[in-house]
């Protein structure tokens, strides 16, 4: 499977490394007020796709901080209802207290 994977990585890889050598022009980015950018096509390209993705990131932010904080309650709820048990106790759940104290009980009775 990560042989398939690196070789779906390494094609993609390529693909995208001969666009970019194919789009090697420079073109013109005209803004307002005259102000003109010129730079190849491939890293215009690259500069809109890297701002959407932060942009994507930055609107994505609340919600992932506001579920993130949820899980975290949630979490903390659960552990207060169901208490782990110690490691101690894992091991022989009736431990030489019980035993101790169930003997005696059971010499006080007799």
């Amino acid at each position: 499977m990560r042989v398939l994977a690196f070789f779906l990585a390494a094609v993609l890889f390529l693909l995208l490394f001969f666009f970019a050598l194919s789009n090697t022009a420079t073109v013109e980015l005209r803004m307002l007020g005259g102000v003109v950018w010129q730079a190849p096509l491939v890293a215009f390209l690259l500069i809109f796709f890297l701002g959407g993705v932060a942009f994507g990131m930055l609107a994505m932010l609340p919600s992932w901080v506001r579920l993130r904080l949820k899980v975290a309650r949630q979490r903390e709820a659960l552990r207060q209802s169901h208490p782990q048990p110690s490691k101690s106790s894992s091991k022989n759940p009736a431990g030489p207290d019980t035993i101790q104290s169930v003997a005696q009980s059971a010499r006080a009775t007799s």
